[in-house]
């Protein structure tokens, strides 16, 4: 009964009554606009932008010590980190 009240606002419930009740609200119209080219290239710039952090954050999780870097080299193995 305290659940039912606290979910409700404070109010009780009256029997029979759902839980979590919504009102039906009719369905609006909704108009599809254009994305001007601004809004087009920003949502294209931070879909770029998600990929790069995809990539990286694959690199940054596969990175292995024995991996060669920049100051050393290894002959001997294959790079394990997919980045």
């Amino acid at each position: 009964m305290l659940l039912s009240v606290l979910a409700s606002g404070g109010k009780s419930l009256e029997p029979g009554e759902p839980f979590l009740s919504q009102e039906y609200t009719e369905d609006k119209d909704v108009t599809l606009t254009k994305l001007s080219s601004g809004r087009r290239l920003l949502e294209a710039l931070l879909i770029l932008i998600a990929l790069f952090a995809v990539w990286l954050m694959a690199a940054l999780l596969s990175f292995n010590p024995s991996d060669p870097s920049w100051s050393q080299t290894a002959w001997h193995e294959p790079i394990h980190n997919l980045g």
